[in-house]
């Protein structure tokens, strides 16, 4: 399933997102298969994956994270993901190309208490570290590029995944995860 056919052009001027989704949905609908994504810059938006998919990223393609917020169509802001699937088995992400968050971060102290890495923190603190850390800046949409929930059998393999603007994956109660 060539996101081409679907009316992908690969500019990265025009948004991909309707284009890949229907080959995703495309595959689907046939039973499974592999979604192609060849050469070019594809700017995207959520798209959502489906069971006996393999997603494939030819060398030469890149997957572009939107800047618009409206592209993220998630119930919570947690949700917001460049690839998102619950529930699925036999899905792959996998080929040669990348998947670029086009995060911009700035340096800055650390002025809130963070209970992720507070225990870090004080340690970090305790022999004579900063509070200087990167931050991403606030104008872009704070999406991971991979969030799959309660997924089995899931492979992703080959790709570059660059500037999350968030976690880069996230993976909650998946089972054989490679």
């Amino acid at each position: 399933f060539d996101v081409r056919e679907y009316g992908a052009t690969g500019a990265r001027s025009d948004n991909a997102r309707p284009a890949i989704q229907k080959a995703v949905d495309a595959c689907a609908e046939a039973g499974g298969g592999m979604v192609y994504v060849p050469p070019g810059e594809y700017v995207t938006g959520t798209l959502h994956l489906r069971s006996n998919l393999r997603f494939f990223l030819e060398a030469g393609a890149t997957l572009l994270l939107s800047r618009e917020r409206s592209e993220f169509d998630c119930r919570e802001d947690w949700r917001a993901a460049l690839f998102h699937g619950e529930d699925l088995h036999h899905v792959s992400l996998e080929g040669f190309g990348v998947v670029d968050g086009r995060a911009e971060y700035e340096w800055k102290e650390q002025d809130f208490d963070d209970r992720y890495i507070g225990e870090n923190l004080a340690e970090h603190l305790a022999v004579g570290g900063t509070r200087l850390r990167a931050f991403p800046k606030k104008d872009i949409v704070m999406a991971r590029l991979v969030l799959l929930l309660r997924c089995t059998d899931v492979r992703v393999t080959g790709l570059s995944f660059l500037r999350s603007p968030s976690w880069t994956m996230n993976y909650y109660a998946c089972k054989r995860l490679t």
